[in-house]
């Protein structure tokens, strides 16, 4: 998952993240590239072949902005979490409420 940090046409999105349009089309369904995409704006983003790291089995829904409560709710360190979800960032203290977050891998 990657959060968009501020808006930015596709195209230029794409390639920051190494994706083709097709891909990231291909992988957000209802996204379009005709215009910027927002800022905030979670997207699905496929891992490159060489990276061995497992996927998220499953995921939570934060109900708070800091992950202290979600990450110790799976047994988890903020730290750990963090590097669960690469659209939290090094605080901790970006979480959006509703949006769903990676607390354990495969």
């Amino acid at each position: 998952m990657y959060t968009v940090p501020q808006a930015e046409p596709c195209d230029t999105l794409v390639a920051k993240l190494g994706l083709s349009q097709a891909d990231i089309l291909s992988l957000n369904s209802g996204l379009s590239c005709d215009g910027t995409i927002p800022a905030g704006k979670v997207l699905c983003i496929k891992q490159p072949k060489s990276d061995l790291a497992p996927a998220c089995k499953t995921k939570a829904t934060a109900t708070a902005t800091t992950c202290d409560d979600l990450a110790s709710k799976f047994g988890l360190t903020p730290k750990k979490f963090v590097e669960y979800n690469d659209n939290v960032n090094s605080d901790c203290t970006n979480l959006v409420p509703g949006q769903a977050y990676c607390v354990a891998l495969d």
